[in-house]
Parts: C-alpha cells; sequence; structure tokens
C-alpha cells in the first residue's frame, strides 16, 4: 500500500476549485496589471526598427540608415524603461493582494471541504520526513490538497500562456 485515495470525490472537487480559482486568478490579474497602450506601441515600434535593421545587407553602405535605425532602438528601449518603471509599483500592489486573496481562499476552502481525509499515504514514500512520524498512514487533507494543486496549475499556466499569448506576460 503506497497511496489509497480515501475519498476521490472530494479530491477532484479541491483539483477543480484550485484549477478555477488560479484560471480566474490569472485572467483578472492580466486585466489589472496589463502594460498600457503607450507601453505596446513602443514595444511594436521597436520590433518594427529592429526588423529594419535586419534588411540592411551591409553597414558600410547604409551606415547612416543604420545608426539613425540604432538610435531609434535606443530611445525607445529607454522609453520603454521609464514608463515600465512608473508602473512596476502598481505590479507590485496587484501582486501582494493576489498573493493574500490566494492565502485567504485556499483556506476557506480548506475549511469548508472539512477535516476528512483525501488521500492516505504510506510514510516510506515520504522518505526523509519517515523518521520523524510514528504514523503508519500518513492523510492529507484537502487544504493541502488545494495549496498543492493551486501551485501546480499555477506553474502550468505561467509555463504555458506566454507560448501561447506571445506578446504578454503574466503577473
Amino acid at each position: 500500500m503506497k497511496v489509497v485515495p480515501v475519498d476521490i470525490e472530494l479530491f477532484v472537487q479541491c483539483a477543480l476549485a484550485a484549477f478555477a480559482f488560479e484560471v480566474l486568478r490569472m485572467i483578472i490579474a492580466y486585466v489589472l496589471a496589463r502594460p498600457s497602450s503607450k507601453v505596446i506601441q513602443l514595444e511594436s515600434d521597436k520590433y518594427d526598427a529592429m526588423a529594419e535593421l535586419g534588411k540592411i545587407r551591409s553597414v558600410q553602405l547604409e551606415l547612416v540608415k543604420h545608426s539613425k535605425l540604432t538610435r531609434k532602438v535606443i530611445a525607445i528601449e529607454k522609453d520603454i524603461e521609464k514608463l515600465q518603471a512608473q508602473y512596476f509599483p502598481r505590479l507590485l500592489k496587484v501582486r501582494k493582494v493576489f498573493r493574500v486573496l490566494r492565502f485567504v481562499t485556499y483556506i476557506a476552502l480548506g475549511v469548508y471541504f472539512g477535516a476528512r481525509p483525501v488521500l492516505q499515504i504510506n510514510p516510506l514514500i515520504l522518505w526523509p520526513l519517515s523518521w520523524f512520524t510514528s504514523l503508519e498512514v500518513i492523510s492529507i487533507y484537502p487544504w493541502f490538497v488545494l495549496f498543492v494543486m493551486g501551485g501546480m496549475i499555477r506553474h502550468i499556466l505561467r509555463s504555458v500562456l506566454p507560448i501561447v499569448f506571445s506578446s504578454t506576460s503574466f503577473p
């Protein structure tokens, strides 16, 4: 006996609640903390200028055009840095609010789901920690499943969403 599911329905409810909360949190956080339209416009101008730089075959023949585009890219990068410096404190506040909201939500859901065990694990699976316990079976409760599943889903979403939506960043 390694892992025995005690209450599969409760486990699925915990997993779905964590998934729904993380997806909703990611959408709301993106809406609240997305970059301004000015930053997006500057980034598109920067990419256009870099594309023009890439089209130049010989720097020696088109030195003036190359230097103008290079200066334009540098100026745009400085403007973007200034705007992001103004934007950064707001981003920190949004992150802090969502961190507290996540903690409170998972605690409330853990209390709502109750103190029924979801899984029972043999202590040998948790080998280094099994030295400190004399229990024959370790019970996993809903609050633990919520935090673990929430962290896993958050990691997956933060890895997959920037690949799907290439021009966005998620807080």
